[in-house]
């Protein structure tokens, strides 16, 4: 299928997308950053710890997916972008003292939120759209969700080598952060008017 946003889709996609974005981003941050966090930040240079670390992201998103899958997608969405924009946070907390146990919580909280986020937001867009254009739409999604996933992730390999880890991995975490919020506060907004 060709990428495509029927007109139906479009006003709601504007907010689904941040939240898209933050979900994918994140598995950038902790893949390309997630390593480096651990050898330089907490002095841990043990590849299984790293491994682990991104096992627990990953985990916990397939948990929190399986969890809240009768839920109604919006507030699935809405929910999972909150956790997730808390378990950053947590990351950002844990890089700042030095806490590794931390580190690993946020991870946890944070791929919570991704699993339930991405889940809400593509059962959302399934259910707005008519069989037939779902193709092109899912297309449009992944698009925006692999670009999410890559782009962030080069610039801030990039960034370490300017501004140092700490500060990129605060810039890139408060960008996943703003996403996830922007999207959250939307459908808020969105819901508001609708009722």
């Amino acid at each position: 299928p060709r990428a495509s946003l029927p007109k139906s889709v479009r006003a709601p996609f504007v907010v689904i997308a941040p939240a898209l974005f933050a979900t994918w981003s994140l598995g950038g941050f902790h893949l390309s950053l997630g390593p480096s966090i651990i050898g330089t930040v907490f002095g841990i240079d043990n590849h299984i710890v790293g491994g682990l670390e991104i096992f627990s992201l990953f985990a916990s998103g397939s948990v929190a997916a399986v969890v809240v899958r009768n839920g109604l997608p919006r507030t699935v969405m809405m929910i999972g972008a909150s956790v997730l924009a808390s378990g950053v946070a947590l990351t950002l907390v844990s890089v700042e003292i030095g806490s590794v146990a931390l580190y690993f919580v946020g991870a946890v909280v944070a791929g919570s939120g991704w699993g339930a986020t991405f889940l809400g937001a593509m059962r959302t867009l399934g259910s707005l759209v008519p069989a037939a254009e779902r193709g092109g739409v899912f297309a449009t999604t992944f698009v925006i969700s692999y670009l999410a996933f890559s782009l962030p992730a080069v610039i801030a390999g990039l960034a370490v080598h300017r501004l140092g880890l700490s500060t990129t991995v605060e810039v890139y975490g408060a960008f996943v952060i703003a996403l996830a919020l922007i999207s959250v506060v939307g459908f808020s907004v969105v819901q508001r008017r609708n009722r």
